[in-house]
């Protein structure tokens, strides 16, 4: 209903009402209880808490030797209980009438139905599927960016022609989203950037002009300002540094850093970090930390 436009489904504004018809009856008997209906539930939690009500409040009266009266019935949500709001007979009683204004339409041909199929923008499960076979994305990650329609046109636009779709997907579930924290500001999708700016950025370390870390930093103060990239990343910036300064800067970084070498060496895995973490803060985060990982395990091997 998102995606094609009839409604933005938010039940807490009044969007999207339910009703809950509710009725017990004993295990193996067929027939039905009598039932009672909860008009106007706008709530998924409240629609469970009425649910569980309800049915407790019919099973004590059953088990107490009383009848089930046929109701509607509203849902008390400060008291957490279900209320009378009228008596119902049957369908009669409800005095149905036709809407004038609304006239009747038949659907026969085959084509007219396939020719409005045809007009149906791409619905979430399509979507969600091509995401995953056509874009590589993990199935959660897929899940995410289709719950919100705007935040998926938006990745959409993020990762065009761009060669791993999932850095658009990592960028907007991790440090976009943690600017968005609630599900409405999600829907709305007001990132302060455009789509294009964020493509931008991706195609910058695509090519290798700048790396993940200065990446992941420039993006912050692109979502602080609604800037580009470019705004944030000078030429020099994207020269970045050459293999054989590389080179240089591993070996002055296992030199200043022995222990955390000898500490690799003895097993100790996470002790690299410190001598990738000390080039890193000499080149101001523009060294190929990847790169330079490869360099400094060849140069402290045994």
């Amino acid at each position: 209903m998102k995606y094609i436009g009839v409604s933005d489904v938010k039940m807490q504004e009044g969007s999207l009402r339910c009703d809950v018809n509710i009725s017990a009856r004993k295990k193996g008997e067929k027939s039905y209880g009598t039932r009672t209906e909860i008009k106007n539930m706008n709530s998924l939690s409240f629609i469970a808490k009425a649910i569980e009500y309800e049915f407790d409040r019919q099973i004590d009266i059953l088990e107490s030797g009383g009848e089930i009266e046929q109701e509607t019935r509203r849902y008390n949500q400060d008291l957490n209980i279900t209320e009378t709001m009228r008596g119902k007979e049957d369908a009669d009683d409800y005095r149905y009438f036709r809407e004038p204004d609304l006239v009747t339409i038949s659907l026969s041909d085959e084509e007219e139905i396939k020719k409005f199929k045809e007009q149906l923008p791409e619905l979430p499960g399509e979507k969600y599927s091509r995401f995953i076979n056509d874009y590589g994305l993990p199935e959660a990650d897929a899940e995410l960016l289709i719950k919100y329609k705007k935040v998926a046109e938006y990745f959409e636009e993020a990762c065009r022609d761009t060669k791993n779709k999932r850095t658009a997907a990592n960028y907007i579930l991790g440090q976009i989203f943690r600017r968005m924290p609630t599900d409405d500001e999600k829907e709305e999708c007001g990132i302060s950037i455009p789509p294009e700016y964020l493509n931008e950025l991706i195609v910058l370390t695509e090519s290798k002009k700048i790396n993940s870390s200065m990446a992941r930093n420039v993006l912050e103060q692109m979502l602080d300002t609604g800037k580009s990239a470019k705004e944030f990343i000078s030429e020099k910036d994207m020269a970045g540094i050459d293999e054989d300064e590389l080179k240089r800067l591993c070996r002055k970084a296992v030199e200043e850093n022995e222990d955390a070498a000898s500490q690799y060496l003895a097993g100790k895995e996470k002790a690299l970090a410190a001598i990738i973490g000390y080039i890193m803060k000499e080149t101001k985060g523009k060294a190929d930390a990847v790169l330079a990982t490869e360099i400094v395990k060849q140069l402290i091997k045994p």
